[in-house]
């Protein structure tokens, strides 16, 4: 897969999808349905891999488990003897007849592996079953062993939720079908004295209740376990995307640096790719100190003041202004090298690039308070082109309509013209572009406003790039603009 990925222009495209995938939001936090604590939303695709992690991992404790209960429940048989003396042959019958047989089929199937797929489902019959014994027995025995023999349901509470292996949805309706049981029979069968009811209710449902909490807690820290190790994986394989990236970046640098001191002319292109070898050089320590910042901050997240969140915060933003510098520089320096190879593949416009662009700016908009729209006027959204500089030029024209953009929103059309050819149009509410500057705008390493003192970030190299990528999809770029009004960028696409 690695090699398949080394092939392909959009490595840093899979980077950013990772790290997407891993966190989003900022938030290493799980995102668990409230009441069956499965994974849902942006987390859901993990449930599967919980459910075989989660039989995995507790087999063993699910078999063990099994020849505890064995014990408990065969061994208590001398209780009968002693409490019991006169129901003690049905106790010892239903113990060791009925309901310990059953528990040894139940184990042979849960080494055996048979049932597998209803594990859950099969956990949650023998702790029914295993229940019913005990309700059976307060059943025959009436008022008096009732109160006797009624804490044994609290042990197959605590049973169900901390050790049998149950999730804890299964275990919640296990035992409370036994609290079902054991109220019907108590009430319509045993007409358990009222003021006994009560008090045995009281102990039943304050256990059960602290056992809900328990297996609660229990599953719900395990499958956080479970997302955060997700979670150093995915680092990893960040981690490995970016030096994959940096290998290939060094190695196609290296052979141009050999053929340009042989065949170069001009000191321009010499220039050119003595710049893209320093911004490896760059480039290299600062994914270290982001990737090793990110980590620390997963881990001091919940121990640290705002103060220090808001400093990570800085690190990361101040990191990868860095990393998106050094890259528009790479893609400059390629172009001018004249090196960079166009493969023209079919794509659709909208599935492929536009519609990814705005769920990827969706979050940052809205933290502006903006709305991004996009608006698609026409089915047919395929061009051929290549894929990685038509997505660099509206992820250029997507950022820079946000960044000069201080209120109203940010509008992506796609449609197609009158000829037949299709064109979008990113349209924002913006600062707008002075006359004087527009015959400048598309001028490398120029900005409107220039020095210290300038208000808004950047480095003119954007918009120089996105125009070259144009040409080199046989695309053409316009612009209409208006001080303080806002800026029109309209792409048409020749094919």
């Amino acid at each position: 897969m690695i090699s398949q990925i080394i092939n392909k222009k959009n490595i840093k495209k899979v980077a950013e999808l990772i790290l997407f995938a891993r966190s989003p939001d900022g938030s290493s936090a799980p995102a668990l349905h409230p009441f069956t604590l499965k994974f849902i939303g942006k987390d859901s695709f993990l449930e599967e891999e919980f459910q075989v992690f989660f039989k995995r991992s507790l087999r063993s404790q699910t078999i063990f488990s099994h020849f505890l209960g064995l014990l408990f429940y065969a061994g208590f048989s001398f209780l009968d003897l002693v409490l019991t003396p006169d129901f003690a042959g049905a106790f010892i019958f239903i113990r060791l007849v009925i309901i310990v047989p059953l528990i040894v089929i139940s184990t042979v199937l849960v080494i055996t592996d048979v049932t597998r797929r209803f594990l859950q489902l099969h956990l949650a019959l023998i702790m029914i079953i295993v229940g019913s014994g005990i309700i059976a027995m307060t059943a025959i025995g009436g008022p008096h062993v009732n109160s006797l023999y009624y804490p044994g349901i609290i042990l197959v509470f605590i049973f169900a939720f901390t050790f049998v292996g149950l999730r804890f949805v299964w275990a919640t309706f296990s035992t409370m079908t036994t609290v079902l049981i054991y109220e019907a029979v108590a009430v319509f069968y045993s007409h358990v004295p009222l003021v006994m009811l009560i008090g045995n209710n009281f102990f039943l449902i304050s256990t059960l209740m602290f056992s809900m909490i328990a297996g609660y807690a229990i599953e719900y820290y395990r499958r956080s376990e479970f997302f955060t190790n997700r979670l150093l994986e995915l680092e990893r394989e960040r981690i490995e995307l970016s030096n994959i990236e940096l290998e290939r970046r060094v190695k196609k640098r290296t052979v141009e640096l050999y053929d340009a001191k042989e065949k170069a002319e001009k000191s321009d292109k010499l220039k050119s790719i003595f710049l893209a070898q320093m911004s490896h050089e760059i480039r290299t320590p600062i994914n270290a100190i982001l990737s090793l910042t990110s980590l620390i901050e997963d881990d001091l997240k919940d121990q640290v003041d705002e103060e220090t969140k808001l400093s990570f915060g800085l690190v990361n933003r101040a990191g990868y202004r860095i990393i998106r510098t050094v890259d528009l520089l790479l893609n400059l320096s390629e172009i001018q090298a004249g090196t960079y190879e166009v493969i023209p593949v079919r794509l659709d416009l909208y599935a492929d690039i536009l519609g990814k662009i705005a769920v990827y700016f969706k979050k940052e908009a809205k933290s502006r308070g903006l709305k991004l729209e996009i608006s698609i006027e026409t089915e047919n959204t395929e061009i051929v082109a290549d894929s990685y500089t038509v997505e660099q030029i509206f992820t250029q024209l997507v950022e820079n309509a946000i960044k000069y953009t201080d209120k109203g929103k940010v509008t992506i059309k796609l449609y197609r013209c009158e000829k037949g050819r299709l064109v979008v149009d990113v349209i924002d509410t913006g600062i707008g572009i002075s006359e004087e500057y527009l015959s400048e705008l598309f001028q490398p390493f120029t900005q409107e406003e220039m020095g210290y003192t300038r208000k808004y970030e950047g480095n003119g190299i954007g918009l120089a790039l996105v125009q070259k990528y144009c040409e080199l999809n046989n695309a053409e770029i316009e612009v209409e603009s208006k001080k303080n009004q806002g800026s029109l960028f309209r792409v048409k696409f020749n094919n």
